[in-house]
């Protein structure tokens, strides 16, 4: 079986380094780093392990390993970012990221480049939008920058005061 990444209902923008991806179903964001976003953009149903791994290889200047590809596929199967298969998933576990690091002797430099997706949940249009106590404002400032203060109607500023732009 061949990954397939899934194309419905995500917001994707590619950036040089790695992709961001909104799940608008989920209301969830990821982001790819650039081995995990070369792995996803190449899952087309047609491309299988072996092929990712020389892409990667030479896309990347990796040493070729399908654990590498093997992992990214894990965690991106785990994100849901790829079209779920029948029964269960060959790539979707098996191989940890110590042990890839592990078998593929990897240090420094392509270190960084093991696959990583990182998640977290994005808020809501509704929590969003919603008014922050001036207190809050001015107890934590920079937790609240740009949000609007519930009695001024204008932005929490990062010197804790509501000002600016009315919201």
């Amino acid at each position: 079986m061949n990954p397939k990444r899934r194309r419905d209902d995500l917001v994707v923008e590619r950036l040089p380094e790695e992709t961001l991806v909104y799940d608008l179903k989920r209301h969830k964001a990821y982001c790819l780093n650039v081995s995990s976003s070369l792995v996803w953009r190449h899952c087309d149903g047609k491309t299988n392990i072996s092929d990712l791994a020389r892409l990667l290889e030479k896309e990347l200047s990796t040493p070729e390993s399908e654990d590498m590809v093997k992992l990214a596929l894990g965690e991106l199967n785990s994100a849901g970012l790829l079209v779920p298969g029948e029964g269960e998933i060959p790539f979707a576990g098996g191989i940890s990221r110590r042990a890839a690091v592990r078998r593929m002797g990897v240090a420094g430099v392509i270190g960084a480049l093991i696959p990583t997706v990182v998640s977290f949940a994005a808020p809501t249009a509704a929590s969003a939008v919603t008014c922050v106590a001036d207190s809050n404002c001015k107890a934590n400032p920079r937790a609240y920058v740009g949000l609007c203060c519930c009695k001024a109607r204008r932005k929490c500023l990062a010197t804790g005061k509501c000002s600016g732009a009315v919201c």
